[in-house]
């Protein structure tokens, strides 16, 4: 009876009741600066003061390494267009706001 009543929300169950209270709280109520400093203080466990040391790769990493640089030089190398001399020579020198300036009156441009 007493399920049957908290399924249609005439009466509300105890535990869901305080999680949304708790929950309406935390909000409420956030943690001061410091709090939260050490909230993420002890998220983590322990940091190593020595620096990292250089591992010795397996023989799976080398054998790996390897393979990536066996599959690199088979690999065609990408080309580019085919460009023509004069673009290949000017395209570096000339600036195309200059060159492709659209030359045209006011007096031609109104209707």
């Amino acid at each position: 009876l007493l399920m049957q009543k908290a399924i249609t929300n005439e009466v509300p169950c105890k535990t869901c009741f305080q999680k949304h209270k708790k929950i309406e709280w935390e909000r409420n109520h956030p943690p001061a600066k410091v709090e939260r400093q050490i909230t993420t203080a002890k998220s983590v466990a322990y940091k190593n003061p020595l620096p990292k040391t250089d591992k010795v790769p397996t023989q799976l990493e080398i054998n790996l390494m390897k393979r990536e640089k066996r599959l690199e030089k088979l690999m065609p190398k990408p080309t580019g267009p085919k460009r023509d001399a004069s673009a290949q020579y000017y395209g570096h020198y000339l600036d195309p706001n200059e060159v492709f300036k659209f030359k045209a009156s006011e007096e031609s441009i109104r209707f």
